[in-house]
């Protein structure tokens, strides 16, 4: 008797049609799986930096007494220096002379903000933890009047690595004197002495200087946005 044996394996035009399909889910789902990791990473050394400049103005506080009693007369370099740098492991500071272009969120060059702008003139500050922390060489007063605040520091949680750019890699905050703590940059001009808390507004603006975080913003906010949905990106975050 004869005994028929049933082939079963595929053909070649089933084989690319099956890797076909395959291709084409990845094509549409590696984006938003590299985008959410993106995202997490953002938010992991965001809290990092921000968790470990927290814990040294508690150890400062420990040795020199109340954050509204450090010496506000000095420039930022020095007073970087004399509070912080003892209870941060720095890699390196330096002259802020790197060849670096930085973004708005929006996607345009940044050339009007602090360091961005006068960077002959700015200290870089890479930690052993990665991060960059920028400042601007001049007197701490500066900014007493300007923006209620009292030391103003640019994050960058990956140091010179791209995207270089607010609200994705780069963010601001400042050492407040007479809130006593370190708060996300989210002033608009010196009108504002309290900070923004509506979500909407940090988010949206208005802005006199256009500091809102969406697509057509410059991002200086993005961290208070970020911080206000609990240290999470939210869906309509401009990423």
């Amino acid at each position: 008797m004869e005994v028929l044996v049933k082939n079963l394996g595929f053909t070649l035009a089933e084989v690319l049609i099956t890797l076909g399909i395959i291709g084409v889910v990845a094509a549409l789902t590696l984006p938003t799986l590299i985008k959410k990791y993106q995202q997490h990473v953002t938010i992991t050394q965001l809290k990092k930096a921000y968790s470990e400049l927290n814990q040294a103005i508690k150890f400062s506080e420990a040795e020199y007494g109340d954050i509204e009693n450090w010496d506000w007369e000095q420039n930022s370099l020095d007073f970087f220096n004399q509070y912080f740098s003892r209870y941060i492991k720095i890699k390196e500071s330096k002259l802020n002379n790197q060849n670096i272009t930085y973004y708005n969120i929006s996607g345009t060059p940044q050339t009007s903000l602090g360091v961005m702008a006068h960077k002959d003139n700015s200290y870089a500050i890479t930690t052993n933890s990665g991060y960059q922390i920028i400042l601007n060489n001049r007197d701490i007063n500066y900014y007493a009047g300007l923006y209620y605040g009292n030391l103003c520091l640019y994050i960058d949680i990956n140091g010179i690595k791209k995207p270089n750019t607010l609200g994705k890699d780069v963010f601001t905050f400042y050492i407040i004197k007479n809130s006593k703590k370190l708060l996300p940059a989210s002033w608009d001009d010196g009108k504002n002495e309290n900070p923004i808390t509506d979500r909407n507004v940090l988010k949206n603006g208005p802005s006199s200087f256009n500091y809102q975080c969406n697509k057509n913003g410059i991002g200086l906010w993005c961290g208070a946005l970020i911080m206000q949905d609990g240290w999470k990106i939210a869906p309509d975050y401009p990423w």
